[in-house]
This record gives C-alpha cells, sequence and structure tokens, in this order.
C-alpha cells in the first residue's frame, strides 16, 4: 500500500522531528482507497503534557473537535491514524509501545471501529517513514509525495 501526502504535510513532520527535545504527535485525517491511503490533514495535539524525549501520550478531547471540524468541510475524510517524532537520533520504527498502542485502537468503538491505521514517524536521523497496521500484523509502506486535494 502506498501512503501518499502532500508536501506541505511532508515538511511539517519533517520541522517537527527537527525541532525540540520531546517528542510531539498527533492524528491523521484522510481516507482508505483500494490500493492508496491518501493523508489529507496533518493535526498536532500541543495541549499534550505527558511527552519527553522518548515518548508521547497525545489527548483525546480537544483533537476530535478539529476532526470534527475538518470532516464537516470534507466528508470523504475520517481519522486513519497517528504520527509522532523521535528527536534522540533514532530509527524511524514503532517501539513495542507505539505497536500495542496501535493495535488497541483498530476496532476500538471510541475511534469509529477502523480495520486499517498508519502511523507516520519522523526522526531527524531518519527518514519519515509508514507503518500499515491491520488485524494482527503490520508492515512497513512507502510514501509518495503529492497533490492532495
Amino acid at each position: 500500500m502506498l501512503v501518499k501526502i502532500s508536501k506541505k504535510n511532508y515538511f511539517y513532520l519533517r520541522q517537527a522531528s527537527l525541532n525540540g527535545n520531546y517528542e510531539r504527535g498527533g492524528i491523521l485525517i484522510g481516507k482508505f482507497t483500494r490500493q492508496n491511503s491518501i493523508i489529507s490533514h496533518v493535526v498536532e495535539d500541543k495541549s499534550s503534557l505527558n511527552t519527553s524525549f522518548a515518548s508521547f501520550t497525545r489527548k483525546t478531547k480537544g483533537i476530535w473537535n478539529v476532526l470534527n471540524n475538518i470532516v464537516k468541510n470534507f466528508p470523504d475524510y475520517d481519522y486513519i491514524g497517528e504520527w509522532h517524532t523521535h528527536p534522540i537520533n533514532v530509527p524511524s520504527i514503532p517501539s513495542k509501545i507505539d505497536v500495542e498502542t496501535m493495535f488497541s485502537i483498530l476496532g476500538a468503538k471510541e475511534y469509529g471501529y477502523p480495520t486499517k491505521l498508519i502511523l507516520l514517524i519522523a526522526s531527524p536521523s531518519d527518514k519519515i517513514r509508514a507503518w500499515i497496521f491491520e488485524e494482527n500484523t503490520f508492515l512497513e509502506a512507502k510514501i509518495k509525495i503529492c497533490h492532495i486535494i
């Protein structure tokens, strides 16, 4: 599966990984098609106080208001995943906590019962990498920067 993202969103994530000593993160909004996933919006949770150089815990209350406002204007889009940075020089691969978190979101009522999710991880020493989670498996996906409507 190919993960399509706009140049603006890609560079937002790249800058987020380069700025600061703490992990940053948020949600991804977009849609899945048969062959691709399309990330239309990258929303940062700037209200999270539970962050360190090696962990990030997203709050959910305020970020869902942002999601609902975007979906009102773009009804084809919905919550499709999570993103966070690794500010220290480690590869952009999911940690054990990342994997557990993503699998706990799959099928969860409060997330709209998703059956597929994307996790993007950005690190200053590595490229931005995408991971697709489905059922009991996750695989790395290719990222393509393109124009997103």
